[in-house]
């Protein structure tokens, strides 16, 4: 088969984000399919802009592990102004310019129209039509919503008019719609798709990218194992607990000043008044978090130990500060990623205020518009547990994940979850076989799908210092089943060779565009 994808941000292993396009082409690739991208020069995403040759045409050609990229030509951007409108429009015009050659030289079979934004939909559908070819429209994010919810864009605005005309348009001519959120089926039928159209085909990882710890026994995984964070709410309603940790007397959490603080229902137990309360600490014996969790381990053989990285591959600085902590008997809290206001890590730090006297250290690596202020913060507060931590490259993360005992993911309360999410850092943790700390209120719930840590709610600083306490009173290896089930999961159901196929499935079921 002959596949055209449309992505104006493509990127590669060679050029940075995104990464999907790569991952997936090279799969199918692999399968004895001939892949052409479909790319704008200029994009914000991108580490490494590609080579381009002026004198070459309207696109300059590149193939990358067999795949063919076609880099057309677009002015530069910066932000999300009007430069950047400027290049999307560019990248369109040339696509439909360019349409009639595109079907003869590629002369594809299917066409993929993957921008995030819809406006790439128009010249694929021509494209599509010229080749007698199958059209495919992949959702990244829902585009006008995302700028109308977000930015606060009026509906009346040209350009969010444009954009929805783009998405009516994908969802009545589409032969088929992939999407990475789960939670979108309402929304695109009520602008023209037939039922029969959608398909989910969240975001996938590289299993060669990422060593294999050692596997959970078999017969533990469930197709759908409930998750910690789920079976703590059960256990609770079905025994009239509240918020607490263990067992008891119910039990409710409050945020005073620098500690996390227990108040019992009892009035006998519960702190005067105006009286110090008493941190939350960890007993000295841990015990499961819940029945669940507790049968699970029951159940369970032992784990085979599997070694950890060796931390002399990460970068010198961060390798000796990981050393440092583990000597110290810390438990690693871990975030990597960029330091943005979406990503909430002001909840993470006002979390490990309310825990300082645990056993817990919490590192954030990466960069970001916020990271200058987080450190301020963590100075100001006086959070010596907290470190921060330059980015580091790709090829690092298995080791750095592979050196911590948690791995934080948190959300914004966002109405625009409710569609889903579909994070692409979850995937990293879960590879790693990471238990999980995930603040999250969307849609959906991978990590209580995959059964891999706690979830709490979010900009919830008292909820996640109680996850916290959680996972800290599993110990070391109860955590670790935890992660070896979410990598059990998502080899099983996130590796690109497992959603590469699904994508050619869909491809397959659809009868060419006419």
């Amino acid at each position: 088969m002959n596949i055209l994808l449309i992505n104006h941000y493509a990127g590669s292993i060679h050029h940075g984000m995104e990464y999907r396009p790569y991952y997936l082409a090279r799969e199918w690739v692999r399968r004895g399919h001939r892949v052409h991208i479909a790319a704008a020069t200029c994009s914000h995403l991108r580490q490494q802009a590609p080579g381009t040759d002026a004198g070459a045409g309207p696109w300059t050609e590149e193939n990358i592990d067999g795949i063919r990229y076609l880099w057309l030509r677009t002015p530069a951007y910066r932000g999300n102004g009007a430069a950047r409108v400027r290049n999307m429009l560019a990248f369109v015009a040339r696509l439909w310019r360019e349409a009639p050659r595109l079907a003869r030289t590629v002369a594809p079979h299917a066409v993929i129209a993957s921008s995030t934004y819809p406006l790439d939909i128009w010249p694929a559908h021509r494209i599509a039509r010229l080749a007698g070819a199958r059209l495919l429209h992949e959702v990244h994010d829902l585009w006008p919503l995302s700028p109308m919810e977000l930015g606060g864009y009026s509906p009346r605005h040209p350009f969010i008019m444009l954009l929805q005309a783009a998405e009516n348009h994908a969802c009545r001519h589409a032969d088929a719609i992939v999407s990475m959120l789960p939670k979108v089926r309402e929304h695109l039928e009520a602008r023209g798709m037939a039922p029969h159209k959608l398909h989910i085909i969240p975001n996938g990882a590289d299993p060669d990218e990422w060593p294999a710890p050692a596997e959970l026994p078999a017969g533990i995984m469930a197709d759908r194992p409930m998750a910690l964070g789920e079976s703590v709410r059960k256990t609770r309603a079905s025994t009239g607990m509240a918020s607490g940790i263990g067992t008891g007397s119910a039990r409710r959490v409050t945020a005073t000043g620098p500690v996390l603080t227990l108040v019992t229902s009892s009035p006998k137990t519960a702190a005067a008044p105006g009286a110090a309360p008493a941190p939350v600490r960890a007993r000295a014996a841990p015990a499961p978090a819940s029945a669940a969790v507790a049968a699970l381990i029951r159940s369970a053989s032992p784990p085979a130990t599997s070694a950890t990285p060796s931390l002399a591959q990460l970068p010198p600085e961060l390798s000796r500060l990981l050393g440092q902590l583990r000597e110290q008997g810390k438990t690693v809290v871990a975030y990597t990623g960029s330091h943005g206001l979406a990503n909430a890590l002001d909840i993470l730090l006002d979390a490990a205020r309310l825990v300082h006297d645990q056993p817990l250290a919490f590192l954030l690596v990466g960069a970001g518009p916020e990271k200058e202020r987080l450190q301020q913060k963590a100075q100001r507060r006086e959070l010596a547990q907290v470190h921060f931590a330059a980015p580091v490259a790709k090829r690092h993360m298995p080791a750095l994940l592979g050196n911590i005992d948690i791995a934080f993911l948190g959300w914004q309360r966002q109405p625009l979850y409710r569609f889903g999410i579909a994070p692409n850092k979850l995937l990293d943790y879960m590879m790693a076989g990471c238990p999980v700390l995930h603040a999250v209120d969307a849609g959906n719930d991978p990590v209580a799908e995959a059964g891999c840590g706690v979830s709490v709610a979010p900009e919830d600083p008292a909820a996640l210092a109680h996850g916290l306490l959680r996972l800290l009173e599993l110990g070391p290896e109860q955590r670790r089943l935890l992660g070896a089930r979410g990598r059990r999961y998502a080899l099983s159901h996130l590796t690109y060779p497992v959603l590469a196929q699904r994508f050619l499935n869909v491809l397959a079921q659809e009868t060419p565009h006419g």
